[in-house]
Protein backbone atom coordinates (compact mmCIF):
# COMPACT_ATOMS: atom_id res chain seq x y z
CA UNK A 1 0.00 0.00 0.00
CA UNK A 2 2.85 2.39 0.80
CA UNK A 3 4.96 1.58 -2.24
CA UNK A 4 2.16 1.32 -4.81
CA UNK A 5 -0.81 3.29 -3.45
CA UNK A 6 -2.38 3.85 -6.89
CA UNK A 7 -2.08 0.25 -8.08
CA UNK A 8 -5.29 -1.80 -8.21
CA UNK A 9 -3.85 -4.17 -5.63
CA UNK A 10 -2.75 -1.36 -3.31
CA UNK A 11 -6.14 0.32 -3.52
CA UNK A 12 -7.98 -2.94 -2.83
CA UNK A 13 -5.76 -3.81 0.12
CA UNK A 14 -6.18 -0.33 1.58
CA UNK A 15 -9.98 -0.73 1.41
CA UNK A 16 -9.80 -4.22 2.89
CA UNK A 17 -7.48 -3.55 5.85
CA UNK A 18 -10.34 -2.67 8.18
CA UNK A 19 -12.29 -5.73 7.08
CA UNK A 20 -9.24 -7.95 7.39
CA UNK A 21 -8.47 -6.84 10.91
CA UNK A 22 -12.02 -7.71 11.96
CA UNK A 23 -12.15 -11.10 10.29
CA UNK A 24 -8.60 -12.37 10.66
CA UNK A 25 -9.52 -14.09 13.90
CA UNK A 26 -12.32 -15.92 12.10
CA UNK A 27 -10.02 -17.22 9.39
CA UNK A 28 -9.14 -20.80 10.05
CA UNK A 29 -7.23 -23.43 8.15
CA UNK A 30 -9.63 -23.07 5.22
CA UNK A 31 -8.79 -24.07 1.70
CA UNK A 32 -10.04 -20.71 0.43
CA UNK A 33 -7.13 -18.44 -0.45
CA UNK A 34 -8.88 -15.14 0.31
CA UNK A 35 -9.70 -14.25 3.89
CA UNK A 36 -12.43 -11.88 2.70
CA UNK A 37 -14.04 -14.60 0.55
CA UNK A 38 -13.81 -17.00 3.50
CA UNK A 39 -15.61 -14.47 5.68
CA UNK A 40 -18.36 -14.02 3.10
CA UNK A 41 -18.80 -17.80 2.94
CA UNK A 42 -18.99 -17.97 6.72
CA UNK A 43 -21.66 -15.27 6.79
CA UNK A 44 -23.63 -17.05 4.07
CA UNK A 45 -23.37 -20.31 6.01
CA UNK A 46 -24.68 -18.57 9.12
CA UNK A 47 -27.91 -17.69 7.32
CA UNK A 48 -28.14 -20.97 5.43
CA UNK A 49 -27.75 -23.35 8.37
CA UNK A 50 -27.86 -21.30 11.52
CA UNK A 51 -24.91 -20.75 13.79
CA UNK A 52 -24.27 -22.71 16.94
CA UNK A 53 -22.14 -19.96 18.48
CA UNK A 54 -24.77 -17.23 18.51
CA UNK A 55 -28.13 -17.83 20.11
CA UNK A 56 -30.48 -15.62 18.13
CA UNK A 57 -33.87 -16.33 16.65
CA UNK A 58 -33.51 -15.84 12.92
CA UNK A 59 -36.74 -17.64 12.05
CA UNK A 60 -38.47 -14.42 11.03
CA UNK A 61 -35.59 -13.32 8.78
CA UNK A 62 -35.39 -14.24 5.09
CA UNK A 63 -32.63 -16.81 5.58
CA UNK A 64 -32.31 -17.96 1.97
CA UNK A 65 -32.09 -14.40 0.67
CA UNK A 66 -29.53 -13.41 3.30
CA UNK A 67 -27.40 -16.47 2.56
CA UNK A 68 -27.66 -15.77 -1.18
CA UNK A 69 -26.50 -12.19 -0.71
CA UNK A 70 -23.29 -13.36 0.96
CA UNK A 71 -22.66 -16.05 -1.64
CA UNK A 72 -23.31 -13.52 -4.42
CA UNK A 73 -20.65 -11.26 -2.93
CA UNK A 74 -18.13 -14.05 -3.32
CA UNK A 75 -19.28 -14.71 -6.89
CA UNK A 76 -19.02 -11.03 -7.82
CA UNK A 77 -15.75 -10.21 -6.10
CA UNK A 78 -13.92 -13.52 -6.63
CA UNK A 79 -15.22 -14.92 -9.94
CA UNK A 80 -14.05 -18.36 -11.04
CA UNK A 81 -11.98 -18.82 -7.87
CA UNK A 82 -11.98 -21.66 -5.38
CA UNK A 83 -14.17 -19.45 -3.20
CA UNK A 84 -16.66 -18.95 -6.06
CA UNK A 85 -16.87 -22.70 -6.57
CA UNK A 86 -17.75 -23.19 -2.90
CA UNK A 87 -20.18 -20.25 -3.02
CA UNK A 88 -22.08 -21.80 -5.92
CA UNK A 89 -22.39 -25.11 -4.09
CA UNK A 90 -23.50 -23.49 -0.85
CA UNK A 91 -25.94 -21.15 -2.60
CA UNK A 92 -27.53 -24.06 -4.47
CA UNK A 93 -27.89 -26.05 -1.24
CA UNK A 94 -29.55 -23.07 0.39
CA UNK A 95 -31.89 -22.42 -2.55
CA UNK A 96 -32.86 -26.09 -2.82
CA UNK A 97 -33.41 -25.99 0.91
CA UNK A 98 -34.69 -28.58 3.29
CA UNK A 99 -37.51 -29.20 5.64
CA UNK A 100 -37.70 -30.15 9.28
CA UNK A 101 -40.79 -32.27 9.60
CA UNK A 102 -40.70 -32.11 13.38
CA UNK A 103 -41.02 -28.33 13.44
CA UNK A 104 -42.79 -28.11 10.07
CA UNK A 105 -40.22 -25.49 9.00
CA UNK A 106 -39.01 -25.55 5.42
CA UNK A 107 -36.94 -23.20 3.35
CA UNK A 108 -35.83 -22.83 -0.24
CA UNK A 109 -37.61 -24.79 -2.97
CA UNK A 110 -39.15 -27.03 -0.35
CA UNK A 111 -40.94 -24.00 1.09
CA UNK A 112 -41.77 -22.08 -2.09
CA UNK A 113 -41.16 -23.86 -5.38
CA UNK A 114 -42.39 -21.01 -7.59
CA UNK A 115 -40.15 -18.42 -5.92
CA UNK A 116 -36.95 -20.41 -5.60
CA UNK A 117 -36.87 -22.83 -8.54
CA UNK A 118 -35.99 -20.12 -11.12
CA UNK A 119 -33.14 -19.03 -8.82
CA UNK A 120 -31.93 -22.63 -8.55
CA UNK A 121 -31.94 -22.99 -12.33
CA UNK A 122 -30.09 -19.73 -13.01
CA UNK A 123 -27.54 -20.41 -10.28
CA UNK A 124 -26.98 -23.93 -11.57
CA UNK A 125 -26.53 -22.69 -15.14
CA UNK A 126 -23.92 -20.14 -14.02
CA UNK A 127 -22.18 -22.77 -11.86
CA UNK A 128 -22.08 -25.24 -14.73
CA UNK A 129 -20.65 -22.56 -17.06
CA UNK A 130 -17.97 -21.42 -14.61
CA UNK A 131 -17.03 -24.89 -13.31
CA UNK A 132 -18.03 -27.48 -15.94
CA UNK A 133 -15.88 -30.20 -14.36
CA UNK A 134 -17.16 -29.80 -10.79
CA UNK A 135 -18.00 -33.20 -9.32
CA UNK A 136 -21.12 -31.87 -7.57
CA UNK A 137 -22.93 -30.98 -10.79
CA UNK A 138 -24.48 -34.44 -11.16
CA UNK A 139 -25.72 -34.40 -7.57
CA UNK A 140 -27.30 -30.99 -8.13
CA UNK A 141 -28.94 -32.22 -11.33
CA UNK A 142 -30.49 -34.98 -9.27
CA UNK A 143 -31.62 -32.51 -6.59
CA UNK A 144 -33.29 -30.41 -9.29
CA UNK A 145 -34.98 -33.51 -10.75
CA UNK A 146 -36.14 -34.44 -7.26
CA UNK A 147 -37.57 -30.95 -6.69
CA UNK A 148 -39.56 -31.25 -9.91
CA UNK A 149 -40.69 -34.73 -8.84
CA UNK A 150 -41.91 -33.42 -5.49
CA UNK A 151 -43.78 -30.69 -7.38
CA UNK A 152 -45.34 -33.38 -9.61
CA UNK A 153 -43.83 -31.82 -12.71
CA UNK A 154 -43.09 -35.08 -14.52
CA UNK A 155 -41.88 -33.52 -17.79
CA UNK A 156 -39.13 -31.50 -16.09
CA UNK A 157 -38.30 -34.43 -13.82
CA UNK A 158 -37.69 -36.55 -16.90
CA UNK A 159 -35.71 -33.75 -18.55
CA UNK A 160 -33.32 -33.45 -15.59
CA UNK A 161 -32.96 -37.21 -15.17
CA UNK A 162 -32.06 -37.39 -18.86
CA UNK A 163 -29.46 -34.65 -18.33
CA UNK A 164 -27.88 -36.84 -15.65
CA UNK A 165 -27.70 -39.75 -18.07
CA UNK A 166 -26.39 -37.61 -20.92
CA UNK A 167 -23.73 -35.86 -18.84
CA UNK A 168 -22.66 -39.15 -17.31
CA UNK A 169 -21.98 -40.59 -20.78
CA UNK A 170 -22.08 -44.11 -19.43
CA UNK A 171 -19.58 -43.47 -16.63
CA UNK A 172 -20.38 -43.83 -12.96
CA UNK A 173 -20.91 -40.35 -11.58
Amino acid sequence: VKEYPQSPEGMEIKERLVQLSEIISKASDSSVNSVVASSYLSNGNFWAKGNETFMIDSSWLPEVELASEWYDRVLQEFPKSDAAERAYESKLRSLIGSEDRASEHAYGVKQNFVLYMPQVLSTFAAFETDFPENSSLQAFRYQIAQAYWNHKDWANTRLWLQKIIDKGAGATT
